[in-house]
């Protein structure tokens, strides 16, 4: 679906609202797997209540980029942001 999306909005991105992303490990795997097939125009809004879990997710992000030596670019595809209610 995220994928149809990005085609249709393409060179736009597509930001898909994560509402309790926690550690933004599902996030993560969408866009590692997006990303290898070529797509790139997605960012994912991670909202959660627990800051512990965003930054984690942040971190997540930072580390997978860094793997991947940069030339896949997770960093830009995920956006870790906390809800404040």
């Amino acid at each position: 679906y995220i994928s149809e999306g990005a085609a249709r909005k393409s060179p736009a991105d597509v930001e898909i609202a994560s509402l309790g992303a926690g550690n933004a490990d599902l996030e993560l795997r969408l866009a590692y797997g997006l990303v290898v097939r070529g797509i790139t125009n997605f960012r994912f809004l991670c909202l959660d209540i627990n800051r512990a879990m965003l930054s984690r997710g942040a971190q997540a992000a930072r580390d997978a980029a860094s793997e991947m030596k940069a030339s896949i670019p997770v960093v830009s595809a995920v956006k870790v942001r906390e809800l404040k209610l």
